[in-house]
């Protein structure tokens, strides 16, 4: 597994393209910290995630350029399509 520093730095470099791909990053980010007892939080600023510009609602996190949303309380977080279905 890579180190929680390496995935930070994906998370943070994140194109924008797919929030499936943001999603995987940071699952594994928090399976990282599971491992060594640490919280992901100490780690990476879950409000300050990259993201095309967006009105958020509540527990809405992150949004590609396609519409597509992370929405959710916690990791992984759901994925609603740009048509408002979660997936």
């Amino acid at each position: 597994m890579r180190a929680i520093r390496q995935i930070v730095s994906a998370i943070l470099a994140w194109d924008k393209q797919d929030v499936r791909r943001l999603n995987e990053l940071l699952t594994e980010l928090e399976q990282a910290c599971a491992l060594v007892g640490e919280d992901s939080t100490d780690y990476l600023d879950f409000t300050s995630l990259p993201s095309v510009d967006f009105d958020a609602g509540i527990e809405e996190w992150a949004m590609d350029v396609h519409g597509n949303k992370l929405v959710g309380q916690c990791v992984p977080f759901d994925i609603c399509l740009k048509k408002g279905e979660l997936k």
